[in-house]
């Protein structure tokens, strides 16, 4: 009977725990910082939903928010677009960010240029920073 009581009992606690964190609201945010007044085109997207297609001026930022699902396998990814250069990366990724990176409010900043970095040897790329990281000193 115990052992009854006690399945149930955390059964009850699991499906507690799962509406929680399935009613704590996340919200993105990414802003251009190409710099020189490069626009970037950006589309997010998930499973299920479609941010839109955007366009971003030079320091322009935009974001949505969303709710994670019970099982934390959220993924919104985004394409970025300069030049005649297609980028993806993940904007928000909930097994790595609802515990580990930003929990509630992620920030992104897109940059063209590695700021860690003066090796003009290495390629250009999307340069994705956590602005919470970049900004620290």
């Amino acid at each position: 009977m115990a052992t009854t009581r006690t399945i149930l009992t955390h059964f009850v606690l699991l499906l507690q725990l799962c509406s929680i964190v399935q009613s704590i609201p996340v919200r993105v945010h990414i802003r251009n910082s190409l710099e020189n007044g490069k626009s970037m085109v950006i589309q997010c997207l998930s499973q299920d939903d479609d941010i839109g297609l955007h366009i971003l001026q030079d320091g322009e930022e935009f974001g949505w928010a969303f709710a994670t699902n019970v099982s934390c396998t959220t993924l919104f990814y985004c394409r970025v677009q300069w030049h005649d250069a297609i980028y993806r990366f993940d904007a928000y990724d909930c097994e790595r960010d609802y515990y580990y990176r930003c929990y509630s409010q992620c920030w992104w900043i897109i940059n063209d240029k590695a700021k860690d970095s003066d090796d003009s040897s290495k390629p250009k790329s999307l340069y994705v920073y956590d602005l919470h990281v970049a900004s620290m000193p």
